[in-house]
């Protein structure tokens, strides 16, 4: 009679008993991708035993893990103690704790949690995780009530939901739901369609006309590729919402500042980063910021609604303003200010002021002091991880 390796028997009692009452399950290296890939939602809360913040959390994840295990199957939450698993830690790239990640079906979502820290908050993110991202529409009055709803959209219109277009529309719409929003019409229940060809999609953002992918749906990692590059393009919008996880990145922020009236600055911002400036996306972020939703960083440079638009650098210390915006069309000005920053050349003239060549400056005339431009603080640091909810892996 043949015996079943202790190790094979342990990880199949894991799988088939997910979770002890009362606790969290804690996840190893030896567990963590089989648990991840046998249930729908995993969500993950990686800790630190030493951790002041992760000992107040542990208590009300695991009354959180109790109750959503029990009114959803497949649907779990569990716990990695990063001191014990570092391979993991390393992996997910855990600088702080706690750390609250989520895999749907096996993949990553791009965000981590960042919300409020209670057992109906996390009750409340998981019942929304479940829900159908797809927005479902029947006439063109519909579609433009959801469009007005949302910055982006991926629309899809097909002869029904059983096509396997509309098969890896839907399987895009659960990995990027925080991106995009996803907007669907069937040929069946909706006449008024402006298509006459299925499938037919297009991506909508608020300042572009609408782009209809032309590829072909036969090609699954060309329409992944293209809604991607929609729903996460090299400029981004910077909002409250989404700015700690944007200053995590570190990347210095190249921002334009608009008025929300007026959005063709927007494009032709994107334009010129698009054609001059792809390889500078591996050292700042480019973002556009609503001018009168952030305010205060305006008053804090000391302009008003009526200065939009302009363009500014913050490197989470200082805020270099780009001279003229109306520059900005001039082929290489906005790029030599960007290489201005990464040479120190900006940061040069904050101590000793305008130059025209900082090397020589520093060679020849090292003590020579001028009139400083002094740049205004960094105002978007204050959008970094809050050290009253995160302990800090370099604290120690």
């Amino acid at each position: 009679m043949s015996t079943i390796p202790l190790t094979i028997l342990i990880l199949t009692l894991l799988l088939q008993t997910p979770y002890t009452h009362g606790e969290a399950l804690e996840l190893s290296e030896d567990t963590f991708d089989e648990i991840i890939s046998n249930n729908r939602l995993v969500f993950v809360n990686f800790y630190a035993d030493w951790c002041r913040f992760s000992n107040m959390l542990k208590p009300i994840f695991n009354q959180a893990a109790d109750e959503i295990a029990a009114a959803h199957e497949g649907v779990l939450l569990a716990r990695v103690n990063c001191d014990h698993s570092k391979e993991l830690s390393q992996r997910f790239h855990i600088t702080k704790y706690p750390t609250m990640k989520l895999w749907r079906n096996g993949q990553q979502a791009r965000r981590e949690y960042r919300g409020e820290r209670s057992v109906d908050a996390f009750k409340n993110f998981i019942e929304d995780q479940l829900k159908d991202p797809i927005s479902y529409v029947e006439t063109l009055v519909e579609l433009e009530e959801k469009h007005l709803e949302n910055v982006k959209s991926i629309v899809g219109f097909f002869e029904d939901n059983s096509t396997p277009a509309y098969t890896l529309f839907s399987k895009l719409s659960h990995s990027l739901r925080d991106d995009c929003k996803f907007i669907a019409s069937f040929k069946s229940n909706s006449p008024l369609n402006p298509v006459t060809t299925y499938p037919h999609v297009m991506f909508r953002d608020r300042d572009l006309d609408n782009e209809v992918y032309k590829f072909g749906f036969e090609l699954e990692s060309a329409f992944r590729t293209w809604v991607k590059q929609k729903c996460i393009p090299l400029v981004r919008e910077v909002t409250f919402h989404n700015g700690e996880e944007m200053t995590e990145e570190g990347l210095p922020f190249v921002l334009l500042f608009y008025d929300p009236d007026n959005l063709e600055p927007i494009k032709t911002f994107k334009q010129v980063v698009e054609q001059e400036l792809v390889d500078q996306k591996e050292n700042v972020n480019f973002l556009t910021a609503d001018g009168v939703t952030f305010a205060h960083p305006l008053a804090h440079l000391g302009k008003r609604r009526s200065d939009l638009p302009f363009i500014t650098i913050d490197s989470f210390k200082h805020m270099y303003i780009f001279p003229d915006y109306n520059e900005i069309n001039v082929t290489g000005k906005l790029r030599q200010f960007i290489l201005d920053l990464n040479s120190g050349k900006l940061h040069h003239e904050f101590h000793h002021g305008p130059s025209i060549n900082v090397e020589e400056d520093k060679v020849n005339e090292p003590d020579k002091v001028r009139d400083p431009i002094q740049p205004p603080l960094s105002s978007f640091k204050n959008l970094k991880p809050s050290g009253n909810r995160y302990s800090f892996r370099d604290e120690l």
